[in-house]
């Protein structure tokens, strides 16, 4: 199962009353759908217009909001229904235990969370994961879900190494 999301992500722009300029009337469209209270999404909507009017802390507080806020809640939500459709609709087949896949060849499913028992097996995963200490023993070819992408922080898109496991591995 793929479940796709594009949330705007304002960490990436400076936070601005030029780009505020450019991106609200399209934020300002979809603000019902990330403040469905109305008296919120006024709110909002009052900061976010005066900060894209030139208004300066108002720029700044409308993208504290939306990164701090709106967004994040928007995303335990979308989190909520992925997991009940995870319950509900397992990416195994309940018969033969052969996992499903969702994603494109050499490719997992991004937000496959047993990613490395659905798409290569359990037992396979293991000796790839060999393989690869051989042939990469400093861990460095990666790419997300892929054979020992553990090793790395998905957190940090995959920049810095996770700690807490010790590649290669024993």
């Amino acid at each position: 199962m793929l479940i796709m999301t594009q949330l705007p992500w304002f960490e990436q722009l400076e936070p601005s009353v030029g780009y505020l300029d450019r991106i609200w009337p399209k934020l300002r469209a979809s603000l019902s759908k990330f403040a469905p209270a109305a008296a919120e999404a006024a709110e909002v909507d009052a900061v976010c217009a005066a900060g894209a009017a030139g208004d300066h802390p108002a720029a700044l507080r409308c993208f504290s909001v939306w990164q701090t806020e709106l967004i994040p809640r928007f995303q335990r939500q979308i989190d909520k229904v992925r997991d009940v459709l995870d319950e509900v609709l397992p990416n195994v087949d309940p018969v033969t235990d052969a996992p499903f896949s969702g994603a494109y060849w050499s490719e997992t499913d991004y937000f496959e969370r047993d990613y490395s028992g659905s798409y290569w097996g359990a037992a396979h995963y293991a000796r790839l994961l060999k393989i690869k200490a051989k042939y990469d023993p400093a861990g460095l070819f990666i790419c997300h879900h892929c054979v020992g992408s553990e090793f790395w922080t998905a957190a940090s898109s995959l920049n810095c190494r996770n700690t807490s496991l010790a590649y290669p591995p024993s």
